[in-house]
């Protein structure tokens, strides 16, 4: 079967993240208000430190990964301990950014993925909130028209994706401006956040959704829906951390347009 990155042509970087299918990701959070960087810079491993013009009051980027999901919220941690900021750390512009890896996915798992993740997108932004989910930045796949490409295979997927939708496919393949490809899956639903138990929980619902599709080689979304399988019930299977403490009601009522969004692809390639 062929992989995301012999799809897309993506060369070896010598890390495990181009030969494992165990979950990698990369994280990106965006913090104002920063009045010292430097404890980070001496203390953080692996962390690189960026300006970024859509920030205010000395406003930076900090990056790291990719790394397993123990050292994701270790470095998260470790970040928050060191670095110094003033009152207003976090506004409508800062955000947490964060990489999937799908390297070795394979083409049709990841579509899997991201059907699976558009049937359940009210989910995360129920969890994340609306002021996420009205940023230009971060839209939700539902306000676009990009449900109309979830009947062709993932590299039309791809061709037709849009950069500043919260859940962001671009970076697996090569950029529209010609951009390397990464081989990743962007989550940017995430608001600025120093709580390590809010992201906590981000993460464990991302592993989530991408390790049920790793582990259930040949899992097809449409079958699933056809064969009559109550798919409120079944987040439980596929995101139990944002279906724990929602009632099926709540769920069905979230996702009965996203349901409708993704049975319409069974016209394409889930058949």
């Amino acid at each position: 079967m062929t992989t995301v990155q012999d799809q897309f042509g993506i060369g070896s970087i010598g890390h495990a993240v181009a030969t494992s299918r165990e979950f990698f990701c990369g994280v990106e959070l965006e913090i104002e208000d920063i009045k010292s960087t430097d404890d980070v810079q001496s203390n953080c491993s692996g962390v690189i430190v960026e300006s970024d013009h859509s920030l205010r009051n000395n406003g930076l980027e900090f990056k790291f990964g990719p790394v397993k999901f123990d050292q994701a919220l270790s470095t998260f941690n470790n970040i928050w301990k060191y670095l110094k900021v003033g009152k207003t750390p976090f506004s409508e512009r800062t955000s947490i950014h964060v990489h999937v890896n799908a390297r070795c996915l394979t083409t049709d798992e990841a579509r899997q993925l991201v059907l699976l993740y558009a049937l359940y997108e009210p989910l995360f932004f129920n969890f994340v909130g609306n002021e996420r989910k009205n940023n230009i930045f971060c839209v939700p796949l539902n306000y676009t028209s990009l449900p109309n490409t979830y009947k062709s295979n993932l590299v039309a997927m791809h061709k037709a994706w849009s950069k500043y939708t919260a859940f962001n496919i671009c970076p697996m393949g090569p950029g529209k401006d010609g951009s390397d490809c990464h081989g990743t899956i962007e989550f940017r639903h995430m608001y600025g956040t120093k709580d390590p138990e809010v992201f906590k929980k981000w993460l464990t619902t991302l592993k989530e959704l991408y390790t049920f599709v790793e582990k259930n080689t040949g899992f097809n979304i449409i079958k699933t829906i056809l064969s009559g399988k109550d798919m409120a019930a079944y987040a439980s299977a596929v995101i139990p951390t944002l279906a724990t403490d929602m009632t099926l009601g709540q769920i069905n009522n979230l996702i009965e347009d996203s349901l409708i969004d993704v049975k319409l692809s069974s016209g394409g390639l889930t058949k």
